[in-house]
């Protein structure tokens, strides 16, 4: 039980969620249950032979984490709508954000809103609700050669 919280242990400053389509095997470089990470100032750290630990502080806060999806487009219809369908085997209270080609961007593509009560990752992945979200993508927001479906962001839900 928890072996979630050692998700900061073992991807110390980046999320480890870059997948590249057509290079990528989705049996080995998916990581399959996107949990959030302690927040970094709540986190304390110790060693032992030299390996860094970091466990959460009382407060129980958390921060969302990101995957990327990259692929790469030869020709955009520029009149053209894309769909970008998400499919979600669970979800416990959490938001997910979709921004393309600009991390940064405010506002974001499409906002799932808060999401899900299943607490599936502490269920041992028996309890999962499954979710299904469409989402239209503007060929303006592509460009031709390499694009990125950024901050595909988890965060606890406040």
């Amino acid at each position: 039980y928890g072996l979630w919280e050692r998700y900061s242990e073992l991807y110390l400053e980046v999320d480890m969620w870059v997948y590249t389509v057509g290079v990528s095997d989705y049996r080995k470089d998916w990581f399959f249950a996107p949990v959030t990470r302690p927040n970094a100032n709540n986190l304390f750290a110790y060693k032992t032979k030299n390996v860094a630990y970091f466990r959460k502080k009382p407060d129980n806060t958390y921060q969302g984490t990101t995957w990327q999806v990259k692929f790469n487009l030869n020709k955009i219809n520029n009149s053209g709508i894309y769909n970008l369908r998400l499919a979600l085997a669970t979800a416990n209270v959490v938001q997910l954000q979709v921004r393309v080609n600009n991390p940064s961007q405010a506002s974001p593509l499409f906002s799932t809103g808060q999401i899900g009560h299943d607490n599936t990752i502490a269920r041992h992945g028996i309890h999962g609700l499954y979710w299904l979200f469409n989402v239209d993508v503007k060929a303006s927001l592509l460009v031709e050669g390499d694009n990125t479906i950024c901050n595909l962001e988890f965060s606890v839900a406040v």
